[in-house]
């Protein structure tokens, strides 16, 4: 199943990487409260804007920093300064994130297929050989490893001292699916239940409890304690993305375009609205914006207390992967190697510039620099524009 899950993590739009991570590090950027307030389901669709007149001059390179040799496709993530490179071929790789320069590296027993998570001084990744891996995070060496039923290959979830995963038994006639809870320290069980369906994603992790997406079309909370079902409601349509937990709200996106915003102490609806366009990235949350991004390349920003829309902006290219929050910009990259960075207050075009090296996995914008892995096995940095 990671071989099948992993091919399609590397299709235009669908990336099992999208996970939460440290689910308290996000800050309180909604404002809507999980209680009271009447429901608000929309029954008109939004529509795509006119596309936006493309610029006619080519856009300009991005500046090479520096370029390392991992020795396969790279899944990213920071870490206290660090840069973390979880690579194909089983290593947790931690670089100098201005230099390149490799500071220690780890091999699993197995592939991986996400990113790693970074909390309190601890690396933590998924392998295929049905282990979660604890590492410290300055030196590499690890603390401990649990093994679970199934193949790891979606990202972990930190939420206080435990840590939340999926995991499948590989059995293309016979899947099924496990969710775990262990102790973020030493790495003891805390508890471990059957997935209610089919679950392909991350557990999101709030004050609530832990919720998952399923193939039977639900949203799930767990309880956080031990892992008892506290409420499920329907969603639209598939789930392939984990929802996102902020400020008592759980945001879900099905394929189709509905985004429901469903309060977590009980899952019942606070605000729904429809979007006429194919979403498959999952939401992000920054600037007061919740914004959905189409395959086309149009992004929709809604006010996350109510549903209503802020701004749209259609740039008429294709996705290639979802987009990410730095600086108060969101950052998209197309199929052509195109990266835009937008204004989160009014979705205007802030830059665009292009990448003259392969990407083929998700790509970080983190602290000013752009890093991406390609298939030639290598990692590069660039530098990122501040202005048109």
């Amino acid at each position: 199943m990671a071989a099948i899950w992993t091919a399609l993590s590397l299709t235009v739009g669908f990336d099992v990487d999208s996970a939460q991570g440290t689910a308290e590090s996000r800050g309180n950027n909604a404002k809507a409260s999980q209680n009271g307030g009447a429901s608000r389901e929309s029954s008109v669709k939004l529509k795509p804007p006119p596309r936006r007149k493309p610029e006619e001059a080519e856009p300009p390179s991005a500046e090479l920093v520096w370029e390392t040799e991992t020795g396969g496709l790279c899944f990213l993530a920071p870490a206290d300064g660090m840069l973390l490179a979880a690579t194909t071929g089983g290593k947790i790789i931690a670089l100098d994130k201005e230099k390149g320069h490799i500071l220690w590296s780890f091999t699993t027993d197995g592939w991986i297929a996400s990113r790693p998570v970074y909390a309190e001084g601890k690396v933590f990744v998924g392998s295929t050989d049905h282990c979660l891996y604890a590492l410290e995070s300055r030196s590499g060496r690890m603390l401990w490893r649990f093994r679970a039923l199934g193949e790891i290959i979606s990202p972990p979830t930190v939420f206080g001292n435990a840590i939340f995963f999926v995991c499948d038994n590989n059995q293309v006639f016979d899947l099924n699916t496990y969710v775990y809870a262990l102790d973020a320290e030493g790495g003891g069980l805390l508890w471990y239940r059957e997935t209610p369906g089919w679950v392909t994603s991350s557990p999101s992790a709030g004050p609530g409890g832990i919720i998952l997406t399923n193939y039977s079309r639900d949203i799930v909370s767990l309880d956080r304690r031990e892992g008892l079902q506290q409420w499920s409601a329907p969603a639209s349509n598939l789930v392939f993305k984990p929802p996102l937990v902020e400020a008592g709200l759980v945001y879900v996106v099905s394929l189709g375009g509905t985004v429901q915003a469903l309060r977590e102490e009980n899952g019942t609806v606070f605000w729904s609205v429809g979007i006429d366009d194919f979403i498959w990235a999952p939401p992000v949350l920054g600037g007061g914006q919740l914004v959905l991004t189409s395959n086309g390349m149009t992004f929709y920003a809604l006010d996350p207390a109510s549903g209503e829309q802020s701004w749209a902006v259609n740039l008429g290219d294709l996705l290639a992967f979802p987009p990410e929050l730095d600086d108060g910009h969101l950052f998209a990259l197309s199929g052509s190697n195109r990266v835009y960075m937008l204004s989160l207050a009014d979705g205007g075009l802030t830059a665009c510039w292009r990448v003259d090296a392969p990407v083929s996995t998700s790509p970080l914008i983190w602290q000013g620099l752009f890093f991406c892995g390609g298939s030639d096995g290598v990692l590069r940095a660039y530098t990122l524009p501040l202005s048109r």
